[in-house]
């Protein structure tokens, strides 16, 4: 029973996997084992307790089997804990379409392509969010963030070549081809494209861990969440709980560091020396009364 249920888990998540993100060896081996391992591992020792008739082994088997639940409901509060830490601080940092702040840029987190090239529905709907923050004059460019480390996987260009068919002029997206984490594109949002003051567009189970990391690292963000059309989330929220977790390690103790290069500012900014700020200043002063 127990292999039974282990193989379906098992098949479940690769499945999840192969429709969403491209799959390579290794990512197949992890996500085949990731789930369902800790189930096997605890009915295996459970049933060897049983099956042994040795006072000794099952005393050592009992205290293994607790000790493996230990772990997992102490790992799965922590997961929790993380996630009600950045729940609680973006609640109220995510605005309505209505409500929310205009500023100068706004990003766009990628979710996937289809086998075909295409949108995920999470993401087609994230760049139709941007879109329309665009075109109510809450943003001036959109920053659009996906992963690029393949050929054939292009996330920005497709990200591109949808907002375009809404109607979004080419002037005004820009593209980050190295965003592929959270984590990565809030850096190199700050760091790559200079950009400080933004709005985060992404579906509203993916907001908390953005919002918490793109302020963590030094950007004023704020969000909205791309809800519009009907599709499970069920993949989305369980991923969130190890996602945060690792967000939350690196913003505060690893702090890793992304693909970076030549900064690229999405709005030029001219160049004054200091010696003429100080003198400028210091004309201005004279003038006043």
């Amino acid at each position: 029973m127990a292999l039974a249920l282990w193989v379906i888990a098992s098949c479940l998540w690769y499945y999840a996997y192969w429709w969403f993100v491209p799959v390579t060896p290794p990512t197949f081996l992890l996500t085949f084992l990731v789930i369902p391992a800790p189930f096997l591992v605890h009915r295996v020792i459970s049933m060897s307790r049983r099956a042994t008739g040795q006072p000794k082994l099952q005393r050592l088997f009992g205290f293994i089997e607790r000790l493996i639940a230990v772990l997992l409901v102490a790992g799965l509060s922590v997961l929790g804990l993380s996630r009600l830490i950045t729940g609680w601080y973006a609640q109220p940092r995510v605005f309505s379409m209505q409500d929310v702040p205009q500023k100068q840029v706004a990003i766009v987190f990628g979710a996937g392509l289809m086998r075909d090239g295409s949108l995920t529905p999470e993401l087609s709907d994230r760049v139709a969010t941007a879109a329309n923050l665009y075109f109510a004059g809450k943003a001036a460019k959109l920053l659009m963030s996906g992963d690029n480390r393949f050929v054939n996987y292009n996330e920005p260009e497709a990200m591109r070549k949808y907002a375009l068919r809404l109607g979004v002029p080419d002037g005004a997206i820009v593209l980050d081809y190295a965003g592929r984490r959270t984590y990565d594109t809030c850096y190199r949002a700050r760091d790559i494209f200079e950009a400080r003051d933004v709005i985060l567009v992404t579906q509203q189970y993916h907001l908390p861990r953005a919002l918490y990391t793109c302020n963590a690292l030094g950007v004023n963000a704020i969000g909205i969440p791309a809800e519009r059309g009907r599709y499970p989330h069920l993949y989305g929220n369980l991923r969130e709980f190890p996602a945060t977790l690792s967000a939350l390690w690196e913003v505060h103790i690893s702090h890793p560091l992304p693909i970076l290069g030549k900064p690229e500012p999405i709005f030029l900014h001219a160049y004054v020396p200091s010696g003429l700020q100080d003198y400028v200043k210091e004309y201005f002063s004279r003038l006043e009364p």
